[in-house]
């Protein structure tokens, strides 16, 4: 019954993973933090399709029933890695973090291959190390992984600790700390910035950056209640033989339901539809509609503004004019923060 719960809350979840990602994926001038974003939903959509094909289809057998049950782990692992991929970069980016050699472009596409090799590559090397264990320890072992054995998933108990709750859970707790890190660096800079007078440029930069660390934060939080009920309900079930495993069904539901909610948070917001009405307006022909639906958005919002139609002249003249007024202009190095948004 609960595998039957948990499919449905992960099929009501999946087209809104899939509007997700394709809203991204339509997004002009996508950074680094949107196209991790696209990964981690992407990631997330596919193992709950693999895992609603595990529970509902009992007629899945042998190199089939395998092969879909060490997908479903790695796809799972892949999106706990890129979630941690996203803490890591705000974190960073409040850090002043300089990033590697090159123009700002070029420094974040290394940065972002760097980040596919990590958050694609752990995952590789667990997958491989789950299936050396699943052979190399003797098949009655309660530590043997059994992929594919009595069903297409981690056998119930130690497996599941072993190969997929320890590893999540170290990430959950890594990516709740970098939070932590980047709460404590946004209250200094915050109160250091309050004695200073910033150009318009950098102040933009900051509340964009602050910006997208509150997003984020609502998605950790949400992630770690998640989390932290999926624990306590394996926890549980496991210890009591899933006697009373009915009395999870209500936060099983509402964990598989997840995609609903990073929709809300991340689609469900007027700058979004905006940003994809520009786009739709370029894409038709009509340029001059997409900036005057800019220009609108920015007259309202004094908090929002828009990376593409931001030049560096538009940057260099609150600096040159701050220089003209008897102080000299501050040098770019000296902003700790950098926009990667």
């Amino acid at each position: 019954m609960v595998n039957w719960v948990y499919s449905i809350g992960m099929i009501i979840s999946m087209p809104f993973l899939l509007i997700t990602f394709i809203v991204y994926l339509l997004l002009p001038d996508r950074n680094l933090h949107q196209k991790a974003l696209m990964l981690y939903v992407l990631s997330l959509l596919i193992s709950y399709i693999l895992l609603v094909t595990v529970n509902l289809y009992k007629d899945l057998y042998g190199l089939v029933c395998e092969s879909v049950g060490y997908m479903t782990v790695f796809f799972f692992m892949v999106s706990f890695f890129w979630m941690n991929v996203i803490c890591f970069d705000i974190w960073y980016t409040f850090s002043g973090g300089r990033g590697f050699i090159g123009s700002k472009r070029t420094s974040e596409k290394k940065r972002f291959l760097f980040y596919c090799c990590y958050a694609f590559g752990v995952p590789i090397c667990m997958a491989i190390i789950t299936y050396l264990m699943s052979i190399k320890l003797p098949e009655k072992s309660p530590h043997n992984p059994n992929i594919g054995r009595n069903k297409c998933f981690l056998a119930d108990g130690w497996p599941h600790l072993w190969y997929f709750h320890l590893e999540a859970g170290t990430l959950v707790v890594a990516n709740m700390i970098f939070f932590i890190l980047t709460a404590l660096k946004i209250r200094q800079v915050k109160r250091e910035t309050s004695m200073l007078q910033h150009s318009d440029s950098k102040r933009h930069n900051y509340e964009k950056d602050k910006q997208s660390f509150n997003l984020y934060v609502k998605l950790l939080f949400i992630m770690g209640v998640n989390w932290s009920t999926e624990v306590i309900s394996w926890l549980v079930n496991w210890k009591t033989g899933n006697k009373i495993q009915y009395i999870w069904y209500a936060t099983d539901f509402v964990n598989a339901v997840y995609g609903l909610l990073i929709f809300f948070i991340f689609v469900f917001k007027k700058k979004t539809w905006t940003l994809l009405q520009r786009r739709y307006y370029n894409f038709i022909g009509r340029p001059h509609l997409a900036q005057t639906v800019t220009s609108t958005t920015n007259t309202r919002s004094s908090h929002y503004y828009s990376t593409s139609n931001y030049s560096t002249a538009e940057t260099a003249i609150p600096e040159r004019n701050h220089a003209t007024n008897g102080h000299p202009a501050q040098h770019p190095e000296e902003i700790a923060l950098k926009a990667t948004n």
